[in-house]
C-alpha cells in the first residue's frame, strides 16, 4: 500500500480538475503507529533524516528530467505522481525529520545540516538558540526548522561560497559560483519514541527508486509519536508532512 500516492493523486486530481496553471516540485512524509515512515518525493525537493549519531540515515535522490530542470507536478507538466520515488523505512527514537525545497538543497551541505540540527548554540547564524526540548526557545522543531532556512538564505546571498548547485553546475560543464537564490521551505520534526524491537534489522530500506540510506546501530522499534510542532495531523492519528516548492520549466 502507498496512502501517500493515493493522497498525492486525489490532489492532482483536484487541480486539472479546476484547470489552475501552475507546477510545483513535492516531497510528503507520513509516520504510521508500526514505526514506519513513508516518503513520497518527486523533483528536487527532498527529506532527511539526522540520527541520534549525529549522520544522515537517509535521503531522497533529486529527480530531474535535465540540470535545474525538475520533475513536477501540475499543469502543463507531463509528470504523474507515479513517477515520484516511494520509499518505507524504519525510523528511530530521537531521529529528525527535516523537508525541504530545492532553495535548502542547492545550498546546505549534509555536513552544515547536521550542524544547524544537531547543536544547541550556533552564534554564526542568529544571537542565542537553546536545547531542542524547551518548545517555546529555538531549538523548538520550529526553531530549528527556522535555523536552517536562516542558514540556506544566508549561503545563497554568498557569491563566494561553493555550494552544492554550483559544484553540481561545474559537473554539467557550466559556469556558476556562490549560493543559488530559491524558495526556501522546511519542515521539521522529530520521533520522540520508538521502542527496541529484539531481533529486528535497525533499519529496513523498502523504497521504490531514488532513497538513499546508512547502516546505523541506534536503537529503532515501534509503536512512535511525533512531536513536532509544524506538522499537520493526519486522518486516524497518522502524522502528515509536506513540502513543496513552486518550479516553472525552462
Amino acid at each position: 500500500q502507498k496512502p501517500l500516492l493515493a493522497i498525492l493523486e486525489r490532489a492532482v486530481a483536484a487541480v486539472h480538475g479546476s484547470q489552475i496553471p501552475g507546477s510545483c516540485t513535492i516531497c510528503m512524509s507520513m509516520l504510521f503507529p508500526d514505526g514506519k515512515l513513508h516518503v513520497l518525493n518527486l523533483g528536487d525537493s527532498g527529506l532527511r533524516v539526522v540520527g541520534k549519531n549525529h549522520s544522515i540515515s537517509f535521503a531522497t535522490h533529486e529527480q530531474q528530467h535535465s540540470f535545474n530542470y525538475p520533475k513536477q507536478l501540475g499543469i502543463p507538466s507531463t509528470d504523474a505522481p507515479s513517477d515520484g520515488d516511494y520509499s518505507v523505512i524504519d525510523v528511530c527514537s530521537g531521529d529528525i525529520i527535516v523537508l525541504g525545497t530545492d532553495g535548502v538543497w542547492d545550498n546546505l551541505w549534509e555536513d552544515d545540516l547536521i550542524t544547524v540540527v544537531t547543536e544547541p548554540t550556533l552564534s554564526k547564524r542568529s544571537s542565542s538558540h537553546n536545547g531542542w526540548d524547551d518548545p517555546s526557545r529555538q531549538g523548538s522543531p520550529e526553531g530549528v526548522a527556522r535555523r536552517i532556512s536562516e542558514a540556506a538564505h544566508l549561503l545563497a546571498r554568498d557569491p563566494g561560497y561553493r555550494s552544492p548547485f554550483a559544484v553540481n553546475a561545474h559537473r554539467q560543464g557550466l559556469k556558476f559560483t556562490g549560493g543559488k537564490l530559491d524558495d526556501v521551505t522546511v519542515v521539521v520534526s522529530k520521533v520522540c519514541e520508538v521502542p527496541r524491537r529484539p531481533g529486528k534489522s535497525n533499519l529496513k530500506e523498502g523504497r521504490e527508486g531514488g532513497g538513499g540510506s546508512k547502516s546505523r546501530d541506534d536503537d529503532c522499534g515501534s509503536p512512535v509519536s511525533s512531536c513536532d510542532e509544524s506538522e499537520a495531523e493526519g486522518k486516524d492519528g497518522r502524522r502528515l508532512a509536506a513540502s513543496a516548492g513552486p518550479r516553472r520549466s525552462t
